[in-house]
């Protein structure tokens, strides 16, 4: 804190390294600047330290569970910092960033997907609904469609 035409750069870059020379080489260290016009030409550092208690431990991340939204809702494994495969500065394929175990097959995707659906569902659902007594107007344009 200090007032807010007196605090130089060159003087809040000292108090971060200072800071940076005590803490820990593993340590998340934020800087913030609060001005305050009654300290004149004084600065004041405060630093908060939070951790200290659990000496040699880490904090985990809990495992993140995704589900993919749609038909299928199957788990996705998402890595975390804490559960990678590899270690740092390793290089990780896509199928461990997205914890794909088999291979995807991609075979029927050159047909576009309005061909790949079932027509006969869909035609059989517009005679339902034709032979229900709607006309064809408030039958919806989709279903119509997909029974083209």
């Amino acid at each position: 804190t200090a007032a807010k035409g007196s605090l130089k750069l060159s003087e809040s870059k000292l108090a971060m390294n200072t800071i940076r020379a005590y803490a820990s080489p593993d340590a998340h260290v934020i800087y913030g600047a609060a001005y305050d016009d009654q300290l004149g030409d004084e600065m004041r550092v405060t630093v908060v330290a939070t951790g200290l208690s659990r000496h040699g431990q880490r904090r985990t991340a809990p495992p993140l569970q995704v589900l993919r939204t749609g038909t299928d809702n199957t788990p996705i494994n998402v890595p975390t910092v804490n559960n990678a495969v590899a270690g740092p500065g390793a290089i990780v394929t896509r199928e461990q960033q997205m914890g794909v175990v088999g291979q995807q097959d991609y075979a029927g995707m050159a047909v576009p997907g309005v061909w790949r659906t079932n027509r006969t569902t869909a035609a059989a659902k517009v005679d339902a609904l034709s032979s229900g007594g709607m006309d064809d107007f408030e039958i919806p344009a989709f279903l119509r469609k997909q029974a083209d």
